[in-house]
């Protein structure tokens, strides 16, 4: 055989054909409860967790996408800036995003919240998940999904809901 006839050994998937193993179900349960903390503490408290961005724009912005909808109006047009601007195609707005139709649903600051969480438990689980389909161990993939989730990039950009919640989803487009 010639080298290029030579066959490739690929590892067997960590977490592919077999149950979920005790250090999984740990480390799932505190990837999901951590962020969760995190997020709705604050709101407990009367001070969700909002600033910079997601003060000034994205949250009001989302309030209205969720006015429009619990209206019965699809969320085209924010009439409050200038003399109106698109809102379905706003970014900040997020009226395609399936978390901002929740803002229809409950509260402003419950909606607000559940956002939260879901940018937190989405980028934690599915970095975990991630790494333990790769030939990773449960310790460093849930130190690896601890600092996805709770240092760099999405700590950084935390003001901006839109962007963390697509940078959340990204483990789960490489699964």
């Amino acid at each position: 055989h010639s080298p290029s006839d030579a066959s490739i050994t690929v590892p067997p998937m960590v977490g592919s054909a077999r149950r979920l193993g005790r250090a999984d179900l740990i480390a799932l349960v505190i990837l999901t409860l951590l962020p969760t903390g995190v997020a709705v503490a604050p709101t407990i408290a009367g001070r969700p967790l909002m600033g910079g961005d997601n003060a000034l724009q994205n949250y009001p912005l989302r309030v209205l996408v969720g006015a429009s909808i619990r209206h019965g109006h699809l969320p085209l047009w924010d009439p409050y800036l200038w003399s109106g601007t698109p809102l379905l195609a706003g970014w900040n707005a997020g009226a395609a995003f399936p978390g901002s139709w929740l803002f229809a649903i409950f509260p402003a600051k419950v909606a607000w919240t559940m956002n939260l969480v879901a940018v937190g438990v989405l980028a934690a689980v599915g970095m975990y998940w991630f790494l333990r389909r790769q030939p990773v161990r449960p310790v460093a993939a849930f130190l690896a999904a601890l600092s996805f989730t709770f240092t760099g990039f999405l700590a950084a950009q935390n003001v901006h809901i839109g962007l963390v919640l697509g940078t959340a989803l990204l483990p789960w487009i490489c699964l």
